[in-house]
């Protein structure tokens, strides 16, 4: 029942991707009349209605009964909903930034989209929830996400000391350099779930046996999917993230050595991170920022740099041959880098 439901979740995602806003107008209505909106915070109740592309912000809704309503491409931050009432709400594009929700209930609510970066959902509940949103920054202390389902999800940096996964499903979620001392994840199944070391851990537990995923210096993190990552200033030297697909802020990170094979990693950005004998072979760095990045004795056979920025990179040393694609303009010659006869990655430099 969970793959199939996050395999329908990702079908749509990927649908978002391509053409979100004709998808999404399809099913958001007109947006909410003002006077309906002050009438809400006037009463503080409003179950089962409809709130739309509207702006909430700094609202008191303090204790409000939000029950089975849809809240749709609005704009919360700063909203005061502590104790709210929001069971088997619909949750879609919400900017909930900064809000207060400590002890809000969501059981059985789909927040899909949305973004509650630096909230406050210390007590909150979670459970039964479909979750696709993010959760940076947040102070969750205590929060359960008993029988919740995960994915697309980022919850770096964020306090989730004491929380409850019970039997929840983590699918594509981040947690990069967060707190997690204290949580209970009985019975959790995990799947593509990333966390670096920065990451503190319960007590006893042991992600390799869970089949997580650490980007660490010298470790192995072939096949992932990460979009969005945090990890600059971060020491990654000899990381391996082979033939997988990553959008990461890799700034003045130390990657010697790292291997990005067969991997896809656009939207990148490497500013003067040092890539000193990385394996970038066959690798497709669209849209990446290589700005004065250190690609000394890199290999770059096969790899795609035609729509990479790379202004004051050093490609000394670097390994390139007939298949490599760089920026157009671009003389690896005068740059430094040392052809090689080699038509693949087959082959070791």
């Amino acid at each position: 029942m969970k793959k199939a439901y996050f395999a329908g979740l990702a079908f749509l995602i990927s649908i978002a991707a391509l053409s979100r806003n004709a998808v999404a107008d399809l099913y958001i209505p007109e947006p909410t009349p003002r006077i309906v909106i002050n009438r809400i915070i006037e009463t503080g109740r409003c179950d089962r209605c409809t709130i739309s592309s509207t702006d909430m912000s700094g609202a008191n809704l303090a204790g409000a009964s939000l029950r089975a309503s849809e809240i749709l491409r609005s704009k919360l931050t700063h909203v005061n909903l502590p104790g709210a009432n929001l069971r088997y709400s619909v949750i879609r594009e919400v900017d909930l930034s900064s809000a207060n929700l400590q002890l809000a209930n969501f059981e059985n609510a789909s927040l899909i989209y949305d973004t509650l970066d630096n909230a406050d959902l210390r007590g909150a509940n979670f459970s039964n929830a479909n979750i696709a949103s993010y959760f940076r920054s947040t102070n969750s202390s205590g929060a359960r996400f008993v029988d919740a389902e995960i994915g697309d999800s980022d919850f770096s940096k964020s306090d989730l000391t004491n929380t409850d996964f019970t039997n929840a499903s983590l699918q594509n979620v981040y947690l990069l350099e967060t707190d997690l001392r204290g949580a209970n994840f009985n019975s959790t199944s995990f799947e593509n779930v990333i966390y670096d070391a920065r990451t503190q851990l319960p007590e006893g537990f042991s992600p390799p046996d869970v089949g997580m995923y650490l980007l660490a210096a010298y470790s192995s993190a072939v096949g992932i999917r990460g979009y969005g990552l945090d990890l600059a200033d971060q020491d990654l030297t000899g990381l391996n993230i082979s033939d997988s697909e990553i959008s990461a802020d890799f700034s003045r990170a130390v990657l010697d050595g790292a291997i990005f094979e067969n991997s896809i990693t656009t939207d990148s950005s490497f500013l003067e991170a040092s890539l000193i004998n990385s394996r970038l072979c066959n690798a497709r760095l669209w849209y990446t920022n290589l700005t004065r990045a250190n690609l000394q004795g890199a290999d770059l056979r096969v790899t795609d740099l035609r729509r990479a920025i790379i202004d004051g990179a050093n490609f000394k040393n670097a390994i390139y041959n007939a298949d490599t694609q760089f920026p157009e303009g671009f003389d690896p010659i005068a740059a430094g880098a040392v052809f090689s006869t080699d038509e693949s990655c087959d082959s070791e430099e």
